[in-house]
C-alpha cells in the first residue's frame, strides 16, 4: 500500500456523498485495484444454492479455521523467545 492507492486525499475530496467514479484516481487505477473478496459468493443465486447456500459467517468462519490450521514461521527469533521467557519467569517470581 502507497499514498498513492490508498487515495486517502480523493476520499476527502469527494466527501460522504461524492462519487469517485468521475476522479482520475480511479480511472488511473480502476483495473489494477479491482478486489472480489474470497469469502463472498459473487455468483447467480441458483448457483449459490447449488453449492449448499453457505451463509457469509460460515465462509469467514471456514477461512479463519483454515488460515488458523496452517503452518506459520516463528515471529521471534529464539533469542527474542528465550528473554521473553526471562521476562515472564522474573514477574511470576514477583508476584509470589
Amino acid at each position: 500500500m502507497t499514498d498513492e492507492t490508498l487515495a486517502v486525499d480523493v476520499t476527502r475530496e469527494v466527501g460522504i456523498s461524492g462519487s469517485f467514479l468521475d476522479t482520475d484516481h480511479t480511472m488511473k487505477h480502476f483495473r489494477s485495484e479491482f478486489f472480489e473478496p474470497s469469502i463472498l459468493f459473487r455468483q447467480r443465486r441458483p448457483d449459490w444454492v447449488a453449492a449448499g447456500k453457505k451463509t457469509l459467517s460460515d465462509a469467514a468462519e471456514d477461512c479463519a479455521d483454515a488460515l488458523i490450521a496452517q503452518e506459520r514461521e516463528p515471529y521471534l527469533s529464539p533469542e527474542q523467545d528465550a528473554e521473553l521467557a526471562k521476562i515472564e519467569t522474573d514477574f511470576l517470581e514477583r508476584m509470589r
